[in-house]
């Protein structure tokens, strides 16, 4: 009797392999392995029986084309190659085993900003008495005589910070970290708690102090409302609506100190102890690299039109520079690849001096279209948990340890759709952990380092189907 469950889990393997072969058999019937690499729906098909790793090799190139609409719909050959065979999970929970990671074997023809610099200062309330969960409060605004009104989806503590982003009131604690967002409704309604009138920034002279001890200041034209900020590049101070897409002209800037000041800028975190609601000087510089809030995750998961792509996900952030010119990037594939991505749960680690001063609590964003991380491109992460390392690139780079962080690796390089033989930069969707700005990316010689969020480097997407 001992020997039964060895002789039954031995004809359970052969019937679970019988099982595969014959599933893979019909698969080829119906369409050879080779047709059906630029047929969507069938390799989805052959993704859900579990066998797509049996059917093709690591490498195995889905040649397809992209489109840029927004250029004169100019066309590129976009080649999937096949880098990994895992396990992802679903929004709901489900756990889907032996699925395929594709990803471009080419550069994208264009760089987009994985976020644009951010302001420097919004325009918002500091909470002076607490608010009580649930009850409604609104904000007089004398500029056209309407009401902002809203219920408090918590207790809100004094010290705290109000503001308006896309309609929504953002509430922030006082280490300047976004805690909730909630409907605002602006209308004349008086329905509840007055808050008295709404903050402004007076037309006037202002001028405030970089991390670096560097005095800017600016004269504004016009007065700015709840939920306008003020961004700062190019050596010019821009005004930028409260949703975040409408830049105003540069403002001349200079460094005297006869105006009103605003405050200090530290480095990397956000300054709420003042008067005003100050970002770092590295987001305002050079933008933001957290993967859940970027510009870059927006323009890969959108079909959205030139303009309509792009939202603002707190009050500091500034819409791309690419939102003005360029269409989502889902708009430039046929519908019948879309249909089979799947949105799977994507884990990334935001940086440790502003958004996860603990280190160990990470993002989850449910993506069809995502950047690679330092480990799925095979190399050594800040903190592991951002995917498993593909084998593609463990085969490519043709180490026996993955790449160092700083390393350079000439087959680590990769090349522009339109232009085979030329090197370039590619985005990695990895924060460069010790700072607010900074993401790893691939360079063109191979270099695994970090660069500025705001820079519109290429990159190469993964998906999943």
């Amino acid at each position: 009797m001992a020997t039964v469950p060895v002789i039954n889990t031995q004809l359970d393997t052969l019937n679970s392999k019988l099982d595969k072969q014959n599933a893979l058999l019909e698969i080829m019937a119906a369409s050879s392995l080779e047709s059906l690499k630029s047929d969507w729906e069938g390799l989805s098909l052959l993704a859900d029986s579990g066998l797509f790793g049996d059917a093709y090799e690591i490498g195995t190139q889905f040649a397809d084309t992209w489109t840029d609409v927004a250029n004169n719909n100019t066309a590129y050959t976009y080649p999937m190659q096949l880098n990994h065979v895992g396990d992802v999970e679903l929004e709901d929970g489900e756990t889907l085993s032996n699925r395929p990671f594709l990803q471009a074997h080419y550069a994208h023809p264009f760089g987009v900003q994985f976020s644009h610099q951010r302001a420097f200062l919004m325009v918002a309330f500091k909470v002076a008495s607490a608010l009580t969960s649930g009850s409604t409060y609104y904000f007089e605004r004398a500029l056209d005589s309407k009401t902002i009104s809203f219920k408090a989806p918590a207790a809100i503590s004094v010290g705290e910070w109000i503001t308006l982003n896309n309609n929504n009131i953002e509430i922030y604690d006082s280490n300047g970290n976004l805690k909730y967002t909630t409907p605002a409704t602006i209308g004349t309604g008086t329905t509840g708690t007055s808050l008295g009138a709404s903050p402004t920034l007076a037309a006037g002279s202002y001028y405030f102090t970089h991390s670096t001890s560097t005095v800017v200041s600016f004269t504004t034209t016009e007065q700015l409302e709840m939920g306008d900020r003020l961004g700062y590049w190019s050596s010019k101070v821009y005004p930028v609506t409260s949703d975040g897409k409408t830049v105003g002209t540069g403002l001349t800037t200079g460094t005297s100190t006869s105006g009103t000041d605003l405050g200090t800028l530290a480095a990397n975190t956000r300054t709420t102890t003042g008067t005003y609601f100050l970002n770092g000087s590295n987001e305002m510089q050079y933008g933001w690299n957290r993967w859940k809030t970027s510009a870059i995750r927006q323009y890969l998961n959108s079909d959205g039109d030139v303009g309509a792509w792009w939202t603002a996900q707190d009050g500091f952030d500034i819409r791309p520079d690419e939102h003005l010119t360029k269409k989502g990037f889902l708009s430039g594939w046929d519908a019948d690849i879309v249909a089979a991505l799947k949105p799977v749960k994507v884990t990334t680690y935001p940086n440790t001096v502003q958004d996860d001063t603990g280190g160990n609590t990470p993002d989850v964003t449910i993506d069809r279209v995502f950047l690679p991380s330092l480990e799925q491109i095979y190399a050594t992460p800040q903190k592991s948990g951002e995917g498993e390392y593909h084998e593609y690139w463990k085969r490519k780079v043709g180490l026996t340890a993955p790449m160092a962080q700083g390393g350079t690796y000439p087959n680590a390089i990769t090349y522009a759709v339109e232009a085979h033989t030329t090197a370039v930069s590619v985005r990695l969707r990895s924060a460069y952990r010790g700072y607010s700005h900074g993401t790893w990316h691939v360079g063109s010689s191979g270099a695994v380092g970090g660069y500025n969020a705001n820079n519109s480097h290429r990159f190469s997407p993964l998906v999943v189907l």
